[in-house]
């Protein structure tokens, strides 16, 4: 059988390493972990243009408006992070 590529290992090993110590609260909503991704790379609503206009943005923050798929597939690429993140 062979053996996991290397970079594989690398990635699961950082996956848990995250999960351990920056685990995500079982209560976060798409908007409440969006809030969470655009304040530790420093974003303001307006340079999101992936979602659309910053009144957009307000509203998904807001939880008055759901991110839709291509939505949620641009910002889980953009973040780096799994879209079931950002699915509600």
């Amino acid at each position: 059988m062979p053996s996991p590529a290397p970079h594989r290992i690398s990635a699961d090993r950082i996956r848990e390493y995250e999960h351990r110590v920056h685990p995500w609260p079982d209560t976060s909503t798409p908007a409440s972990v969006l809030a969470s991704l655009m304040e530790a790379h420093g974003l303001r609503q307006s340079d999101l243009p992936e979602i659309g206009s910053q009144g957009v943005v307000s509203e998904v923050l807001a939880g008055k408006r759901r991110l839709n798929l291509r939505q949620v597939q641009a910002l889980a690429g953009r973040f780096s992070v799994p879209m079931e993140m950002l699915a509600g």
